[in-house]
């Protein structure tokens, strides 16, 4: 089993995701990153993209998020975006 991390995703309206997890992916304002565990603290923009997370069964989750701030810390790594929602929530009427 890989390390593991907590990861927290919140928008102005709810708590989108809370778990530990393997590793998350996402697009910052100069590049896809892979965030996994004991990564350097950082805080870095992140532009709309799809938000991959990699959960402790080694599946992979997808989400769309409209950009945000993303805060890698020691004990947490938590990302704050405006909005957020998984593949099955999109209207595809209203996008």
């Amino acid at each position: 089993m890989a390390a593991r991390f907590n990861f927290e995703v919140y928008t102005p309206y709810r708590l989108f995701f809370s778990g530990y997890v393997e590793a998350i992916v996402l697009t910052l304002v100069d590049g896809e990153a892979g965030i996994y565990a004991s990564h350097a603290p950082v805080t870095a923009p992140v532009v709309p993209c799809l938000l991959k997370i990699k959960d402790t069964n080694d599946s992979w989750k997808t989400a769309s998020i409209s950009g945000g701030l993303l805060e890698v810390r020691k004990s947490k790594t938590i990302l704050l975006s405006d909005t957020a929602e998984w593949s099955g929530e999109i209207d595809s009427g209203q996008a």
